[in-house]
């Protein structure tokens, strides 16, 4: 778990500037757990995993965020270490920083436009690979699934059921 004794060590490793302190966590979650960082340079999210992270995977991960924005969605920054790479060892274990963003309350009324466009332009992100992709991630859903994920959605009642039960059967577009 970081403390506030590792402020220092992790800004140095990172290059976050002078005065480092660390508060948290600020999220706990099955993964780990994000502390704030705030130096002269700014704010930043510290990311301290509970489990043994492997460098090449962090790197990959970081590889597609970059990509991710640099396709216009917002979203926070890979702070790499001074020596280059995504992960930096401390005595805590490793850990990864990302630039610091505040996150609003839960909001039901968001745009469902809005939310369409940037799950399609996170979709829409061209990812080079020379590796074999798990189908799950590349292969369309089909019409035989629908009817299970329909009945899936109708127990869990969601408010979108009869637009995506139309869409299937040819009435109107489910994105209406």
């Amino acid at each position: 778990m970081l403390d506030t004794t590792h402020a220092s060590l992790i800004a140095d490793r990172f290059g976050l500037g002078d005065h480092a302190r660390l508060d948290g966590p600020m999220a706990i979650g099955r993964l780990g757990e994000i502390c704030r960082l705030t130096s002269d340079r700014g704010r930043f999210a510290v990311k301290h995993a509970r489990f043994a992270v492997v460098a090449e995977d962090a790197e990959l991960d970081a590889a597609y965020q970059d990509l991710v924005r640099l396709a216009g969605v917002p979203m926070p920054a890979v702070v790499r270490a001074v020596v280059g790479t995504v992960l930096a060892d401390i005595p805590a274990g490793r850990v990864r920083v990302y630039e610091w963003v505040d996150v609003l309350p839960a909001c039901r009324r968001l745009d469902p436009g809005e939310v369409r466009g940037l799950v399609a332009a996170i979709h829409a992100v061209d990812v080079p690979t020379d590796k074999p992709v798990d189908g799950w991630y590349v292969d369309p859903v089909g019409a035989d699934a629908w009817p299970e994920l329909l009945t899936v959605q109708s127990r869990r009642e969601r408010p979108h059921r009869d637009r995506h039960e139309r869409a299937r059967r040819g009435g109107h577009h489910a994105a209406e």
